[in-house]
């Protein structure tokens, strides 16, 4: 069992020469028996979660490498969300 935090950035300000500001986000987690090692593995999930509409393709997507996860931007670098796999120790002291 996966349990993979999903960080919401819904209020971003700015543009791309600029650069962007993330004002507010939330956190969402959810449990999946699902594979997440792959950048196709975690679009799927996102998809299925409704967090992206079904047609967003994966080069549509900069992919900002973690850890454990992805930061996702759109074309412009629009910061869109973070998601990450938790492991148990972080899940359990903030999320149990």
């Amino acid at each position: 069992m996966n349990h993979v935090c999903v960080t919401n950035y819904f209020d971003v300000w700015g543009n791309k020469k600029e650069g962007w500001e993330v004002n507010n986000w939330c956190h969402d987690v959810y449990d999946t028996k699902s594979s997440m090692e792959t950048k196709d593995q975690f679009l799927r999930f996102l998809k299925r979660i409704n967090f992206l509409i079904k047609t967003v393709r994966k080069n549509s997507l900069i992919w900002e490498d973690l850890d454990s996860g992805y930061v996702l931007y759109d074309k412009n670098y629009c910061p869109i969300c973070m998601v990450e796999i938790l492991d148990k120790e972080r899940y359990q002291k903030y999320y149990k």
